[in-house]
């Protein structure tokens, strides 16, 4: 993976998008479930990261078969 950054707390590890948006993936607790989280963040016009309203939130049970679906639609695609 390139442009990838760690930041302090509950681990959170960001992924470049494009020169305005970044992918933050870490694991969140909400009503009870464990979630892995993927969230995009953009630039604002003041230059400071928010987030956006985009994300893909997973229970971690799932997150695995979640994963291997998409390495399977990558694969077929040629990726």
């Amino acid at each position: 993976m390139t442009n990838l950054k760690v930041v302090q707390g509950p681990k959170t590890l960001i992924v470049e998008k494009n020169k305005r948006e970044e992918y933050h993936l870490s694991i969140r607790e909400y009503q009870g479930y464990r979630l892995l989280n993927c969230h995009v963040w953009y630039k604002a016009d003041d230059g400071q990261m928010r987030p956006g309203k985009n994300d893909l939130s997973v229970r971690v049970e799932k997150a695995r078969d979640v994963l291997a679906a998409m390495n399977e639609v990558l694969s077929d695609a040629g990726f």
